[in-house]
């Protein structure tokens, strides 16, 4: 699953971000300006706000909408489907948005299916996967710019590249990944591209110190 894609688990990360997680664990507290003070000094900063691209117009319309405040805001778009989010998102009034990253989400539902040439349909998150799902193959067409090829005839998501998991076969999607990965405040890590993303990847919370938050209070 990509990262967009776990906006429909909004609530869940709000809940967390807003003070606890789902099991009771106390969150990194929030300073008055909104941000989140950072839980060690490991000489990884948040990235820069207002970067360009599909991040970019999803940041300016939940900052537009009082949604979002704070630091930097950086979503992973490396699906077709986050593409159909995307564009589903930009549809929506503050209030529809409001509910699909702090409500019950669940208003995008046609990115969550994708049609096959011959009319079947499975699962969006099938598309673009490396396997054909579809009797005729047409969910691993067009699917470059999407996904990462391994060599030797496997290909597997692009967002699979760099995530300290070796995918591949031949582990070539964690070649030359020195450098991206985000140490959190306890010694463990993450890939660095799950900074600042509104999702809690640390136990400690350490990902998204000094990072946008959403302004919603959890349901």
């Amino acid at each position: 699953m990509s990262r967009i894609s776990m906006v429909s688990c909004a609530a869940v990360a709000v809940a967390a971000l807003a003070g606890c997680s789902g099991d009771g664990t106390t969150m990194p507290e929030v300073d008055d300006d909104g941000t989140t003070p950072p839980a060690s000094d490991n000489g990884d900063n948040p990235p820069a706000p207002g970067g360009g691209g599909p991040t970019a117009a999803l940041e300016q319309q939940l900052r537009d909408c009082g949604l979002l405040e704070g630091g930097a805001f950086n979503v992973d778009f490396s699906h077709p489907q986050d593409l159909c989010d995307l564009a589903c998102f930009a549809r929506l009034s503050c209030e529809e948005l409001d509910d699909a990253f702090c409500g019950s989400g669940g208003l995008c539902p046609e990115c969550d299916l994708f049609e096959c040439a011959s009319g079947d349909m499975i699962p969006g998150r099938d598309q673009c996967d490396g396997v054909d799902q579809c009797d005729d193959g047409s969910d691993e067409a067009d699917c470059d710019g999407f996904v990462f090829v391994c060599g030797d005839g496997f290909v597997v998501p692009l967002y699979y590249e760099c995530d300290l998991r070796e995918d591949c076969p031949n582990g070539a999607d964690e070649m030359g990944c020195e450098g991206t990965e985000f140490e959190c405040g306890d010694g463990s890590e993450i890939p660095a591209k799950y900074r600042c993303d509104l999702i809690l990847d640390c136990d400690d919370g350490s990902d998204e110190a000094g990072c946008a938050m959403l302004t919603c209070e959890p349901t």
